[in-house]
Parts: structure tokens; sequence; C-alpha cells
């Protein structure tokens, strides 16, 4: 018999405070434990010449935009979304080139690479029939994310893996390590938001049910319909969050992160960019 999702959680301005607390707390321990993986696995790979200031400034911008328009037009359910892992990688790579961590930029790399390389492929897809077809971009659809804020600032699904690739490029490109410490931060990322975010949510004044599963840490997004992904949506923590890091990570993100070490590999040794990226 299927388990049945959570109810929806009613998330008003007076919970801002609560919210904020885990949003702290989260953010908090991702900088601690990406630091900690950082001194485990690069601490030979330090390289101070790795700031590109100019991007690092853009970056941080964009995501503090990013914070300030969805939380004007959406209010304070809109925090728990900054913990998605695609935004948690844009705070790690300001990070990364604030204190010259390039392995912290292949995490963030490797974070995304499944999610945004279909988001390649829906675009593509969108434009020449319509249609998404791998699902990806689907949440854009929702009457929620109908707005600026949800709209243009997702505009980072397109563009962060090929800035990633530029600035690690001269500097050792995507670390050996960036897989397995991939695995760690999204581990720890769904079992935090299963601990301390809602499944769905409503907002004073509306019935609406707004779907948030943040990192998927109750289910595997509904609008991937692969049915051997979904066998254990809801199911206690200390099954499904297991099951969700060795299939999340290992067979979803697999493929996609050895496509994305390939291009930066090809991009480090092709001798045609040398003058370019060197």
């Amino acid at each position: 018999m299927a388990t049945l999702p959570p109810v929806p959680v009613a998330v008003s301005p007076q919970d801002l405070p609560r919210v904020l607390a885990i949003l702290v707390g989260g953010y908090g321990s991702v900088c601690w434990l990406a630091l900690q993986m950082d001194e485990h696995f690069a601490a030979d790979d330090q390289d101070e010449h790795f700031r590109y200031p100019t991007v690092r400034a853009l970056v941080a911008l964009y995501t503090l935009m990013l914070v300030l328009f969805r939380f004007y037009e959406h209010g304070t359910y809109v925090l728990y979304e900054m913990l998605w892992a695609c935004n948690v990688s844009l705070v790690l790579v300001v990070m990364a080139l604030y204190l010259s961590k390039p392995f912290l930029v292949g995490v963030a790399m490797v974070t995304v690479a499944g999610d945004q390389l279909l988001w390649y492929i829906d675009t593509l897809s969108f434009v020449l029939n319509g249609k998404l077809i791998t699902g990806a971009m689907q949440y854009l659809t929702y009457p929620e994310n109908r707005t600026f804020s949800k709209t243009f600032f997702a505009t980072h699904h397109l563009w962060f893996l090929p800035v990633c690739l530029y600035i690690t490029n001269g500097h050792g490109g995507m670390h050996n390590s960036s897989f397995i410490g991939s695995c760690i931060l999204t581990s720890f990322l769904a079992a935090f938001c299963r601990a301390f975010t809602p499944f769905q949510v409503r907002v004073p004044g509306s019935e609406h049910v707004i779907y948030l599963n943040v990192n998927g840490s109750y289910a595997f997004w509904k609008d991937i319909d692969v049915p051997l992904l979904h066998v254990l949506d809801h199911r206690h923590p200390a099954l499904y969050i297991p099951f969700l890091a060795i299939v999340g990570n290992l067979v979803a993100n697999g493929l996609p992160h050895m496509l994305v070490l390939g291009i930066s590999l090809g991009l480090r040794y092709n001798p045609l960019l040398e003058g370019i990226t060197h």
C-alpha cells in the first residue's frame, strides 16, 4: 500500500523567525561541511590565484537578488527553497572564489550536473516543439512559479555549469574528489530538509497547495516519470534517505557527472585553448 504524503503546512509571516533560523542553520552547516571536505580531500590542492573577483561579485549579486525578489513576491515560505542544492551551489561558488578553494566549485558542479543537463534538453525541446520532454523544467508551469522572480532567477540552471567550467579551467579543472564531495553534500541536504522543511505548504488566504519537497527529501520529484525512482516515496527517512543518496547520486547523477568531468578534462588538455583559459 502506498504511503500517504504529509499534510500541507501553513506558513505565514509570523513564521519568519523560525524559517530564518532553519535557513541559517542549514547554510552554516553546509559551509562547515564544505570546509571540512576541502581540508580532507583538497588540502594539497589549494590555489591562491583562484579568485575571479568579477565572477564572484556577479554570482553573489545574482544570489542576493534571487532571495530578495522571491521573498518580496512570495513571502516567507520561499526561503525554504533557498536550501535547494542548486541554490546552495551558488553560495558554494562565491565561497570558493572568496577563499580560493576550487574544490568547492567542483563539488557544486557535480551537485547540479544531472538536473542542469536535463534543463538543456528541456530548453532545446521546448524551443523546437514546445514540449518539456524530461520534466526537469515542468515546475516553472506551476501556478505559484509563474512570476518574474521564479522564472528570471531560475536562469542559473543554464549558465551555472559553463561559468564553473570556465573558472576552474586553468586551475586544475574539476577535482578528482568532487563526486564524493557532492555525494556527502547532497545526502546531508536531503536529511536536513527532511527534518526541517515541509513537503507542501499553504499561505494565508489561499487554499492552493504549494509543492516544495526540497531536494527530493520526501519523494523523487513528481514530474520525473520513472516508476522505479518512486518506490520508496514518503517512506520512513531511515529507509528513504539512503535510497535517495544511492540512487540519486550513483544512478541519476553518475552519468551526468562523468559527462561534465569529461568536458572539464577536454578543456583542460585542449591545446587550442591554452592561450585563452590559462
